[in-house]
């Protein structure tokens, strides 16, 4: 894998992954696979298999040939992998995207009006996929689902090439150095500081230090809200400085590639029953990091997770311990227990950690009465272990402060 070549194309899925997806393809006797993206339906996998980011269709073929279809032709001249045929749909055609697919299909020896089978993502939008069924009217398709191609994307990108681990620890490293900064801001602010002012000085610092922008919209919540998983609305003009335990979650990205963490506040002198929301949430943290190597299953990890909390005779926390991160802040992989749904269980995979799987740690704790306390790092599965790569940790604020 390149990264990071003369004129800015970066290239995301590798030669070997590549040639494993149109292997795919010929086994299970598939003509094509549809890729879109716009402002209401994002989809990495764009990314992955082109390196353009946003607002375009693509096609991959099984004879190996891709096309991309941009709404910015100049942006994916610049962005998109040199193996990727760029179809300017207006210039070309007229803006005429029937005739562009047509054309794409009929250079690579393929019956456009033939009896195509075509492989689409399972949340593309029902009136773009009767709008394909327009253009190939005796086509088939196939909704991806366990086994298809968004299943094989998912196995890819799960496992971090070390280009991809190298861009991960850059975006770890901003993250880091803003979780530094932000704790001596609360203190120079002071009691003033509300939830906007927190939230507004993290994406700045990160901005400043090099992001590209953030993974996610940041969460930021004082005693008074910090018992929702993500609070509603993300950040208000409420003080922070609030006795309880607060947190805020955020995440930037840098190059593509995102970071995910949460930092857990506590505010003034909090009751027993608060402290040991934080006691336990950071043992089930330091016992399930331990767990971590290649080999164990993710519900496995999530489920000690579970196992603790109820020991302790605390709320169990309704979310999954970790998810992947990456081109996404929330990639495939994760630390989580299957469905109980019968109907949602066909399409989960309970992973099994290997070298190169990149996952939050969040265990939380939320109570309606005592508020929450969450702690969320990037972790990286390494051949032996794990690695933390990102330096979330609790921070306090004095008794006598607020």
């Amino acid at each position: 894998m390149n990264i990071l070549l003369v004129g800015g194309f970066m290239k995301y899925i590798s030669d070997a992954n590549r040639s494993r997806l149109i292997d795919y393809m010929n086994r299970n006797g598939m003509d094509a696979i549809f890729l879109y993206d716009n402002e209401k339906h994002r989809d990495s996998n764009l990314i992955y298999i082109t390196g353009h980011p946003t607002d375009a269709s693509a096609f991959v073929l099984a004879n190996g040939s891709t096309a991309l279809f941009p709404w910015d032709m100049i942006l994916a001249s610049r962005l998109a992998d040199p193996g990727v045929q760029v179809v300017d749909t207006l210039s070309s055609f007229g803006g005429n995207e029937t005739k562009a697919f047509h054309s794409f299909f009929e250079a690579a020896g393929l019956d456009s009006s033939g009896p195509l089978m075509i492989e689409i993502d399972p949340m593309c939008a029902v009136g773009k996929a009767d709008y394909l069924k327009k253009i190939f009217p005796n086509a088939t398709f196939k909704v991806s689902g366990a086994g298809g191609y968004c299943s094989v994307l998912n196995d890819f990108r799960a496992v971090k090439s070390e280009e991809e681990i190298m861009l991960l620890r850059n975006v770890a490293g901003i993250t880091n150095s803003v979780i530094h900064k932000m704790e001596d801001y609360i203190r120079e602010v002071g009691s003033s500081i509300r939830e906007v002012d927190l939230a507004l000085f993290v994406e700045g610092e990160g901005r400043r230090l090099g992001a590209d922008g953030i993974s996610f919209e940041t969460l930021t919540a004082n005693a008074d809200r910090s018992w929702g998983i993500h609070c509603y609305p993300a950040t208000t003009n409420s003080m922070l400085w609030k006795t309880g335990l607060a947190l805020i979650d955020f995440g930037f990205r840098k190059d593509g590639y995102c970071s995910d963490v949460t930092v857990p506040m506590v505010f003034g002198k909090v009751s027993d029953y608060q402290e040991k929301i934080v006691s336990t949430v950071f043992s089930v943290y330091d016992q399930c990091l331990s767990m971590i190597r290649p080999g164990v299953k993710g519900s496995a990890v999530h489920g000690r997770a579970i196992q603790v909390m109820k020991e302790a005779g605390l709320p169990v926390m309704p979310h999954g311990l970790g998810h992947g991160i990456g081109l996404d802040c929330h990639d495939p992989m994760g630390l989580r227990e299957g469905p109980r749904d019968e109907a949602a269980k066909g399409s989960w995979k309970d992973y099994v950690l290997e070298q190169g799987f990149f996952t939050s740690l969040e265990p939380g704790i939320y109570d309606p009465m005592a508020g929450g306390c969450r702690y969320e790092n990037d972790v990286l599965v390494t051949e032996n272990g794990v690695e933390v790569l990102t330096a979330s940790k609790l921070l306090r604020f004095g008794e006598n402060d607020d």
